[in-house]
């Protein structure tokens, strides 16, 4: 499992040259996806409002290990 921060600096200011918003999402979701074919792992992604309510965010990622236990 491995946490990524999901921001709008993210997709507008570090698109490569000429790349759409969109395209930097598709590029980002495919950089993801084989992350986890690779590795076995899950992604779980945050945001600043998420930063707002830790204690959700904790519960969310305890839930998620548990699950895999399982």
């Amino acid at each position: 499992m491995f946490l990524e921060f999901d921001g709008r600096e993210k997709y507008l200011k570090h698109r490569r040259p000429g790349e759409s918003i969109e395209d930097a999402v598709l590029r980002e979701k495919r950089r993801e996806d084989l992350i986890c074919q690779l590795t076995g792992w899950r992604c779980i992604r945050i945001t600043w409002a998420d930063l707002e309510r830790p204690g959700v965010v904790a519960q969310r990622i305890r839930n998620l290990m548990l699950a895999r236990r399982a």
